[in-house]
């Protein structure tokens, strides 16, 4: 998992749960996850798009369609997604491996090639900029970031379309969204001053690091493993209820705790996030490219992922604000997590499992361990 957010780490709330019947989702999970345009800032309200938005988004429909036009219509399968299924092993979405996808590709190559350069020019002299601004805390800072990283949003070919009430952002003391690439959080900084909970990964690179700490005044957390301690989980709640009580930014927070490729579910949300004691506010979010590629792949570092991001002609994300959310009388921290996963998945028309942050990295770890020529043979997918 990478860019443009963080990840929620589970806290204490979470551990009873895992100790219990973490060695048996574990086992479960290792047979079962091997089987044989709008300006940036426009906000819509169109009923038939808030209705449309709960079933998903249909690459196929999409690809020969405007993205403010297009319908919304996924068909999904029936049966209970694997981890496998939430996650991307080929750059290619394998039902677009065609004949004819590698020709528009190859047609493609050569302007998306000068694209990249061009947006990779204009994204280190942003950076610059951005560095050189006033601290994102003073009005004036905030300002120019925010003129900035717009500009920026609109020259990188990103686009938007926004359905729900803005103000709840602007509001809002915990944001909470599903996350399907590394790119998330610029929309949602576009419409709200905000701090992310955000990965050590991303503070590695320096044209991101400078980005994300001008930008998103982000609160670093290690990187979650496969085998967290309670002593890390326990910091980094502690961090977390600091920030909240400190700041006036809203702080945006992706339970999931990864990335997944937002098909056919979502991750199940840490507890901990859900156990401050605080108002949540759900974002569910899409993301709709013309061109069949992953966002993000198991097998790709972050900047490889972020040139391919680059690549695409346009990036449309589709942000639909949830009614927010508060726990009722005895209901647990899980309880509430999974309340919330559940109804913000319903509006996007996949899933709520119950797979961990944990639990993927145990997979990926297996996944790497075979190699990705003999996984992806296992999986009958062609190897790109």
């Amino acid at each position: 998992a990478r860019m443009a957010a963080a990840h929620g780490h589970d806290g204490s709330s979470d551990r009873n749960d895992s100790r219990s019947c973490g060695s048996r989702r574990r086992e479960a999970l290792l047979r079962h996850s091997h089987p044989g345009m709008n300006t940036p800032l426009e906000v819509s309200t169109n009923a038939s798009l808030a209705a449309n938005f709960r079933t998903g988004i249909n690459h196929a429909q999409l690809h020969s369609s405007s993205p403010a036009t297009a319908g919304f219509n996924l068909q999904h399968a029936t049966s209970t997604p694997s981890l496998s299924d939430l996650c991307s092993y080929t750059r290619i979405y394998p039902e677009y491996r065609t004949v004819t996808t590698w020709v528009v590709l190859l047609l493609y190559a050569p302007f998306g090639v000068v694209l990249l350069a061009v947006r990779l020019l204009i994204t280190t002299i942003a950076a610059m900029l951005i560095a050189l601004c006033p601290p994102p805390s003073t009005r004036f800072g905030d300002t120019i970031v925010s003129w900035v990283a717009c500009c920026l949003f609109v020259l990188a070919g990103m686009r938007m379309h926004v359905d729900g009430d803005r103000d709840a952002l602007v509001k809002a003391k915990l944001i909470v969204a599903n996350h399907v690439s590394q790119l998330d959080a610029v929309p949602l900084r576009l419409l709200s001053p905000l701090s992310v909970l955000l990965r050590e990964t991303y503070m590695r690179v320096a044209p991101i690091r400078a980005m994300a700490t001008a930008s998103f005044a982000p609160l670093v957390v290690p990187t979650p493993s496969a085998y967290a301690a309670d002593a890390e989980r326990r910091k980094v709640r502690d961090k977390v209820l600091a920030r909240l009580q400190s700041s006036d930014r809203p702080l945006l927070v992706y339970p999931e705790g990864a990335i997944t490729n937002g098909r056919r579910g979502c991750m199940r949300f840490s507890a901990f996030v859900f156990g401050l004691g605080v108002p949540v506010q759900p974002v569910a979010i899409r993301v709709w490219t013309p061109l069949p590629l992953e966002q993000d792949t198991v097998w790709d570092p972050l900047w490889k992922n972020l040139l391919f991001m680059l690549f695409q002609p346009v990036h449309c994300w589709h942000l639909r604000i949830l009614p927010t959310e508060r726990a009722r009388q005895e209901e647990s921290a899980e309880a509430f997590a999974h309340r919330v996963a559940t109804t913000l998945c319903e509006e996007i028309g996949i899933e709520a499992t119950e797979y961990t942050t944990q639990d993927k990295a145990v997979h990926l770890l297996e996944v790497k361990a075979l190699g990705k020529h003999k996984f992806l043979q296992q999986q009958k997918t062609p190897n790109p």
